[in-house]
């Protein structure tokens, strides 16, 4: 009756409850971790103008994604066309 969706909302709420306490942690002082830091170094850059560097990009590209959504939700609101286009 309701397909996979119960079970995607039970993991997906496993993974706010962990990051939840992480940040619980960082805010009690208890680990050095900064907000969205989640361990993930794969293709990180391992000295520092390189961290700068992608944290610049990371940055530009969500202000971009940010504009990018209010346009959509501008031109939604001005033609009142369904969603999505």
């Amino acid at each position: 009756k309701f397909g996979s969706m119960p079970q995607i909302l039970v993991w997906l709420g496993y993974l706010e409850l962990f990051g939840f306490l992480a940040i619980i942690n960082m805010q009690e002082g208890k680990t050095d971790r900064k907000p969205g830091d989640f361990g993930l170094r794969g293709f990180y850059p391992a000295d520092a103008k390189g961290q700068y560097d992608m944290q610049v990009k990371e940055l530009r590209n969500g202000r971009l994604a940010m504009l990018a959504f209010s346009g959509i939700a501008t031109v939604g609101v001005l033609t009142q066309e369904k969603w999505p286009f």
